[in-house]
């Protein structure tokens, strides 16, 4: 046993070599620091909170085993040691175990249930782990406990902008500038603005941030950002070049630099950012998405299935890789595979109009038996879509489904022959009575439809013959062959700019002697005053449904269209159709094919060159050449051609 003298000479030693360490650590040496606490707990190791001094000095080392060493000793010797539980957990946090982190934080707060530093800690890992609702009510709870903490204000407004809820993330981030003048939250606050689509705002506080802080980078990448959102390509690209003068290591600038590359159509350029940003992050989701967007672009299809693959092993949910193989596979004629991969489409991060999956307590008809059974056919995107997926509606009746059908509204009286096999409605069915549901676009997947099975009953639908007489009358006698033309589609669109041309081209392109109608119903502004010009029959506004237009596609001998709903009606009803490719065409056209599985009337005529138009309209001004006139006539009276009503 010590003597009282012995043992007030260790309290002595101890107390000197804690007040040394202190000094040290103060002085920002941890390490020295450490070995004072160390050689403390070796003359009084049961004394918990030196094993504690230790492991929190290791720690600022980054010694983070003999740190945790540490810290397991102090809470083996002190179960209610609240910074042993909270270093431990920080420790755990740097090691990558988030699991047992996330237990060490729950510790300390069953010690002090209102320490927001474990609050503000366990937020952090919910962020890391992707759960941005949890991590928003962590943030928000530590604030609870201390408004004025900063670093959680950051954290919750940050998570309001993951999980795209704009107005209160500018809410939020306009209330904690009124707190404190810190620009960071007015990078946050324009980042709102961004999501608000509130180009103009947001540029001009990002450009006061700027004023007060030349070259901050979180700035310019939100400008960049912004202007590049705005089509702005090349005011954001040179942004995005200032910044990787500064940090050519920014993966997200590297990545999102390739993109805006890619909107300029400098292809080539685009994948020089994104091999650099893959380089540096070879796993990252969002690097392989717009590194795979621009071998879309490229037509590298094997390559971008490759890519998907790769990216897929590492993030086996991320739907933005699903679909880009879906698209690819489908490009390919690898029907089967791209219909499994398509029904990722729902989480893509770039969604166009109307993408958003019907929410019901059903189940979705994935091909099971269904005789007897009730189902819910539901459109999902746009006209075009539904046109070409109505050829499924009577294989489902035959399997002995009762099928209600689910269209927009325009289409509904183009559909009444459907009508005798289903039933027909264009609003929700409050009720829900039914067994099944699926939207149009997934009956493909249910069928597992593949190239030789494509349902090939042409055509299904048929336009009414009393407004095809209507339009006879209207179009006065025939002046050479009646060719039907559209020349742009929706610009809500994701791909219009390189779907559409402008109405001059084409007419411009086209030979004489031909009676050219238009089948648009809406003209865009430019091509207004040339449609006016040109004499070309335009029925605009009296084109109140699609059976209106049926019916006069119907009085055409042939209908030349860009890829819109027209071109798919003019498929539908048997009419000889010539549509017009994008270089990058939309999956259904497939690659190189002249032909359609789809639509047998159709012919397809493809661009060459990415964005150039004039080869195209030169093929087809070509066929309908008058002094080729006799063999246009015959190869349209060659193409599948069938009764126009039932």
């Amino acid at each position: 046993m010590a003597t009282p003298q012995a043992a007030a000479t260790v309290d002595a030693d101890v107390q000197a070599l804690k007040s040394r360490g202190n000094e040290l650590l103060a002085q920002g040496k941890p390490a020295e620091a450490a070995e004072q606490y160390r050689r403390a707990s070796e003359l009084r190791p049961l004394d918990a909170a030196l094993h504690v001094n230790t492991g929190y000095a290791l720690l600022e080392t980054s010694d983070l085993q003999g740190a945790g060493q540490s810290l397991l000793r102090a809470r083996a010797l002190d179960a209610n040691s609240l910074d042993a539980h909270f270093l431990l957990g920080q420790v755990l946090a740097r090691q990558d175990l988030p699991d047992e982190a996330m237990q060490s934080f729950r510790q300390a707060l069953a010690v002090k249930p209102d320490f927001e530093f474990a609050w503000l800690e366990i937020a952090r890992i919910h962020e890391r782990l992707g759960d941005s609702e949890a991590a928003f009510e962590d943030y928000t709870r530590v604030l609870g406990l201390n408004p004025s903490f900063t670093e959680a204000a950051d954290g919750k407004i940050r998570m309001l902008l993951q999980m795209q809820r704009w107005q209160e993330a500018l809410g939020a981030s306009s209330q904690q500038l009124e707190l404190e003048a810190n620009y960071w939250f007015a990078i946050l606050k324009a980042r709102a603005l961004h999501g608000l689509k509130n180009y103009d705002e947001a540029l001009t506080l990002l450009d006061a941030v700027l004023e007060q802080h030349p070259g901050e980078l979180q700035a310019l990448h939100c400008k960049a950002g912004v202007l590049s959102d705005s089509r702005k390509f090349v005011e954001a690209l040179d942004i995005y070049r200032q910044i990787l003068v500064q940090r050519p290591d920014f993966v997200e600038a590297l990545s999102n630099a390739g993109t805006v590359c890619d909107n300029l159509g400098r292809l080539d350029e685009a994948m020089q950012f994104h091999a650099q940003a893959a380089t540096l992050q070879p796993h990252d989701a969002v690097v392989l998405r717009n590194m795979g967007t621009t071998m879309l672009a490229q037509g590298r299809y094997q390559e971008l299935i490759a890519l998907a693959d790769r990216g897929l092993v590492h993030h086996p949910d991320n739907a933005d890789l699903h679909w880009h193989k879906a698209w690819a596979s489908l490009l390919l004629g690898e029907l089967r595979q791209g219909w499994a991969e398509h029904e990722w489409r729902w989480q893509i991060s770039t969604k166009g109009p109307n993408a958003q999956k019907p929410a019901f307590p059903q189940p979705q008809w994935r091909g099971q038996p269904v005789a007897g059974k009730s189902i819910l056919l539901h459109w999902e995107q746009g006209l075009g879509d539904t046109l070409q997926m109505l050829r499924y509606v009577p294989l489902l009746v035959e399997k002995g489904a009762r099928v209600t059908l689910l269209i927009q509204a325009p289409i509904r009286p183009l559909c009444e022959d459907l009508s005798e096999i289903c039933t027909l409605v264009t609003d929700q069915d409050a009720s829900g009575d039914f067994d099944y549901h699926c939207t149009l676009l997934s009956l493909p997947f249910a069928f597992d439809t593949s190239l030789e099975s494509i349902p090939s009953r042409h055509p299904y639908l048929h336009s009414d013959p009393a407004l095809r007489s209507a339009w006879e009358e209207k179009l006065a006698p025939r002046a050479g062959l009646r060719v039907g033309l559209v020349w742009s589609g929706s610009t809500d669109h994701l791909n219009d700019r390189n779907r559409s041309m402008s109405l001059q081209m084409l007419v411009d392109g086209l030979p004489g002697q031909l009676q050219l109608v238009s089948l648009q119903k809406e003209v865009r502004p430019d091509d207004l005053a040339v449609l006016t010009k040109s004499g070309i029959f335009h029925a605009g506004d009296a084109l109140e449904t699609f059976a209106d237009t049926a019916a006069l596609v119907d009085c055409m001998d042939v209908v030349i269209s860009v890829d819109t709903s027209v071109a798919h009606l003019a498929g539908a009803l048997g009419k000889p159709l010539w549509v017009l490719l994008a270089y990058r065409p939309d999956w259904r056209w497939m690659l190189e094919r002249e032909d359609s599985p789809w639509y047998p009337s159709a012919r397809l005529f493809r661009q060459q060159q990415d964005c150039r138009w004039e080869g195209v309209i030169e093929r087809v001004a070509g066929q309908l050449a008058p002094g080729h006139w006799p063999q246009a006539q015959q190869t349209l009276n060659e193409s599948v051609r069938y009764p126009a009503s039932a």
